[in-house]
Order: C-alpha cells, then sequence, then structure tokens
C-alpha cells in the first residue's frame, strides 16, 4: 500500500509537469480517462466455480466437521509440521490422491 500510494504521488508530480506543455492538459485528460476505463471494475464470483468439461465441479457447500469428507478427517489427523500439497489431476484415479508426509523420521507415503 505505501508503495501504490508512493506510485500515486510520483504520478502526480508527473502528470503536473506534462501538464505545463502545450496540449499537456490535454494528454493527461487523456491517459486519466485511459486509466479509468482500464481500473474498471467487472462483477465475478467469489467462492464459487462455473463447469468446466472433463472436471469435477466441488461441491457448493460447507460441511460441518462431523459432515466432512474422509480426507479432512485424515489430514487434521496428520502431525503439525507435515506439508500437504495439492496438485491437479486431469483424470481421477485410486493413486491420484496421495499424502505424502515428512515427519522427524523420515518420508512416508
Amino acid at each position: 500500500m505505501i508503495v501504490a500510494l508512493m506510485l500515486a504521488v510520483l504520478a502526480t508530480y508527473g502528470a503536473a509537469v506534462i501538464a505545463r506543455a502545450r496540449y499537456g492538459l490535454i494528454v493527461v485528460v487523456l491517459i486519466a480517462a485511459a486509466f479509468v476505463y482500464e481500473a474498471g471494475a467487472d462483477p465475478f464470483i467469489v467462492n464459487g466455480m462455473s463447469p468446466i468439461r472433463g472436471f469435477n465441479t466441488p461441491a457448493a457447500r460447507l460441511y460441518p466437521p462431523n459432515r466432512a469428507p474422509e480426507i479432512y478427517k485424515i489430514v487434521n489427523r496428520l502431525p503439525a509440521d507435515v506439508v500437504l500439497a495439492e496438485l491437479p489431476s486431469a483424470r481421477l484415479t485410486t493413486t491420484s490422491a496421495r499424502c505424502i508426509t515428512r515427519s522427524r523420521t523420515g518420508v512416508r507415503s
């Protein structure tokens, strides 16, 4: 945020220098209009997903802990120093969900 603020101050000084030139004010207005056009916000879905061909769409709801899928219960029982990586897979197979843990005694899968 501080960097963005400082860049805005620097841009203001630059715009003041450009505005002093002949037709400079028109250039500054055009640059400002281009910035406002480019920075326009479009609505987007938060915490949602549209269906993608060939992939399963995840459930669009949260489960209470006692009804959560089994994988979350397994992950909850893992030691605190475990690194868990979820990698995307194009096809779901029985071996596509592997949990590799690294503990103080070594690596186990």
